[in-house]
Parts: C-alpha cells; structure tokens; sequence
C-alpha cells in the first residue's frame, strides 16, 4: 500500500508541537517512555522538536513515516503528561524535522 501525506496532512495528525532543543526535558526524564520496542538507543535529548499526535496508533505510524520521507530521523516517545481530562499526551515524535508551520512563523525550531 502506498500512501502519500503533505505537509497539511502532517500537520492534521499533529495535535501540538514545539521546541525541544533548548528546553531542560531531561529534567522531566520519568514523564518520556520509549514507545518502541526495537528502540534501544536513550532519548534524543537534542532533538530539534517534539510533535504530539495524541494516543491514536495509526496517526503516530503516519506522522513518524512522513517524517522519515522528508530525510529526517525520528524518535517515538510515550508522554505520560496527562491533560485535565486524565487523556495521556501520547505519542511524542522527535526529530530535526521542522514543519512548514515553523518556518513560516520565523523559528526554525532551535
């Protein structure tokens, strides 16, 4: 099956993003668990971003594989965070990507 996504319908699967790099996550390390099994190496603390995609499975395979068609590694994250509906964050992506929406804005995500 070949799927084809474009910026906008990156940015649909998207529920938040921001920075990564420059902020102390390190500090919260307890609230990050490694999604993947596969995945051995430790967190990326030096990440450029983080994108949420909530707790859906299909949206996070989606949004990691774009990312990884647009050249850039990604790290899958589970944030235990929860929102005041007791929901989990979810799925956190990190990356060097930096969607359009970023550069638009003038930051380049660090």
């Amino acid at each position: 099956m070949d799927i084809h996504l474009s910026q906008h319908d990156f940015d649909r699967l998207t529920q938040s993003s921001m920075r990564w790099a420059g902020i102390d996550w390190a500090a919260q390390d307890g609230r990050f668990e490694v999604s993947e099994p596969s995945m051995t190496e430790p967190i990326n603390w030096k990440a450029k971003m983080v994108y949420w995609v909530g707790d859906n499975p299909a949206a996070m395979i989606l949004a990691r594989e774009y990312v990884k068609a647009q050249g850039f590694d990604v790290q899958v994250l589970w944030d235990m965070a929860q929102h005041p509906n007791d929901d989990y964050f979810g799925y956190a992506l990190l990356t060097d990507y930096v969607s359009d929406n970023w550069i638009e804005s003038g930051d380049s995500g660090g």
